[in-house]
């Protein structure tokens, strides 16, 4: 198990990606809008969400900031100060690490489900932490 990357909730990515980039020579990756309806397809879409990569050798940060009222991040940010929402971990056998945290009584937030990202087969799934602190479980494999 190793930490893929770590999710931040802020009040402004930019902001933040910027400073991961200029005082501490971080690199971006992407930047990516979350749609509020993803079903939406060819039609004006509205998007709740901007979120912004960056990367550092191995460490990657994945920085979200709210568009709107309805974004997670908002909800979140509602609660909680800004930073750190999800560690998110790579794992070797996802249904293993499911079963021994369930055996410790942590709730599973998400199910597994699977999807394919650049051209890997991925499985993931989403556990309670403590407080308002979840992780991200996710398996790869190449196709």
């Amino acid at each position: 198990m190793k930490i893929e990357h770590i999710h931040f909730y802020v009040e402004d990515a930019k902001i933040w990606r910027d400073w991961f980039v200029d005082i501490l020579g971080f690199e971006i990756v992407e930047n990516y809008l979350l749609p509020l309806n993803p079903l939406n397809k060819g039609r004006k879409q509205e998007f709740h969400t901007n979120t912004e990569v960056v990367k550092s050798d191995s460490i990657c940060f994945v920085i979200s900031s709210p568009i709107l009222p309805t974004s997670p991040v908002a909800g979140f940010l509602q609660h909680h100060p800004p930073g750190v929402a999800d560690v998110v971990f790579l794992v070797e056998d996802i249904e293993e690490v499911i079963t021994r945290v369930q055996s410790y009584g942590t709730e599973i937030l998400q199910p597994i489900y699977e999807y394919q990202q650049n051209g890997i087969n991925c499985k993931s799934c989403k556990i309670k932490a403590w407080g308002s602190l979840s992780h991200t479980l996710i398996q790869m494999e190449e196709i």
